[in-house]
């Protein structure tokens, strides 16, 4: 949102005034800066713009540079890369999510009025820890892909409603 409002404030004409003749001149354009006050544009000097909206001139070259490309409307490019080498596989968390899943579960009778609705119970001997070693030897023989185990646990509690059952 910044962004945008920054590059309304900032507009290229051609350069206003020459002191050498045009062919010699290294400036190829004037930049006017202006603020929205009320229901007009006040004009404003570089320095003042950038003290009004707490930017650095950095920033206004950025700026400066997407306008020179004929950029219209500015888009946030941060964490917009493919560059991602800790990134959990899909595979991975579809795999986890399938293991859970075949797991047996039942609905206690004991405390339907406290636990919310659809609450499902695994098995009492059952723990996360004796299902992630399940998790681990399935994958091994499958030649597949593993986790680790927080991020087992962080499926089980994320994706599922489940609780392990009393005995």
């Amino acid at each position: 949102m910044q962004t945008a409002v920054l590059f309304g404030g900032i507009k290229m004409t051609a350069p206003v005034m020459r002191t050498v003749d045009e062919n010699e001149s290294m400036r190829t354009c004037s930049i006017l800066y202006s603020i929205k006050w009320e229901t007009r544009d006040l004009d404003v000097c570089k320095l003042s713009f950038m003290h009004i909206y707490g930017i650095t001139r950095k920033r206004i070259e950025v700026l400066l540079t997407k306008i020179k490309n004929g950029v219209i409307v500015p888009i946030d490019l941060r964490g917009k890369h493919q560059n991602r080498p800790n990134k959990i596989q899909d595979i991975v968390r579809q795999s986890i999510a399938e293991h859970i899943a075949t797991f047996p579960t039942y609905e206690s009778h004991y405390v339907r009025n406290v636990d919310p609705p659809g609450r499902l119970y695994l098995d009492p001997t059952l723990n996360l820890s004796m299902m992630y070693g399940l998790y681990i030897e399935n994958r091994r023989e499958l030649e597949q892909p593993e986790c680790e185990e927080w991020l087992y646990r962080d499926a089980f509690y994320k994706q599922f409603n489940l609780k392990i059952g009393t005995a």
